[in-house]
């Protein structure tokens, strides 16, 4: 069962990571710098395999995220309830695609929300258990950054497409999430 979960760890963010070029292979209109990755998920702008891509890689990377943390042991518990949330609202992401309007803007909020938020556990835990301030204070710096570019990107509409500042959380949040579960477990050098 522990071979299976690090295998669901380590694979689960890579439907969504991967479906994100294919689909925006299918979708000749979409820019980086001027659509939000979640136009790919609309049927009716990308067409229903380009969007059937992306909303399904969406729901299946949820659905890992999900059991990994239900059985990933590596990760504190109030990590592990975050990052089912993460897995979840994901998954709402992709069925409540971008063509709902609103209620998928509501949806995505709770997402990138929930990705910070794992950020933040991640920096408390970096202190309170590893008493490391430097990643710590890395992370937070991260969260700072990335609530500055979608601070602009709401205000000043830059970049004019959120998919920028969706890349950039989900990277932070990728930086958080693989090397996490190795300081945990001491698998990384100078730790444990």
């Amino acid at each position: 069962m522990e071979r299976l979960c690090r295998v669901a760890y380590l694979l689960a963010p890579l439907p969504a990571l991967l479906a994100i070029p294919v689909a925006a292979s299918m979708s000749p209109w979409w820019r980086l710098w001027f659509n939000a990755i979640s136009d790919l998920g609309n049927p009716f702008k990308s067409g229903p395999i380009a969007a059937a891509v992306i909303d399904s890689a969406y729901v299946l990377t949820g659905i890992i995220l999900g059991i990994v943390s239900y059985c990933y042991k590596a990760f504190s518990r109030a990590e592990r309830i975050l990052l089912f949330l993460v897995g979840y609202t994901l998954s709402i992401v992709g069925v409540v695609n971008e063509s709902y309007g609103p209620l998928h803007f509501a949806v995505s909020v709770a997402f990138f929300l929930t990705l910070a938020a794992c950020i933040v556990a991640f920096a408390v835990y970096s202190i309170a258990r590893l008493r490391r301030l430097l990643p710590a204070i890395l992370y937070l710096a991260g969260v700072a950054a990335c609530i500055v570019m979608w601070y602009y990107h709401f205000t000043a509409g830059l970049p004019p497409g959120a998919a920028i500042p969706e890349l950039v959380s989900v990277a932070l949040f990728l930086s958080y999430y693989y090397p996490r579960s190795m300081i945990s477990t001491g698998t990384v050098r100078g730790t444990g």
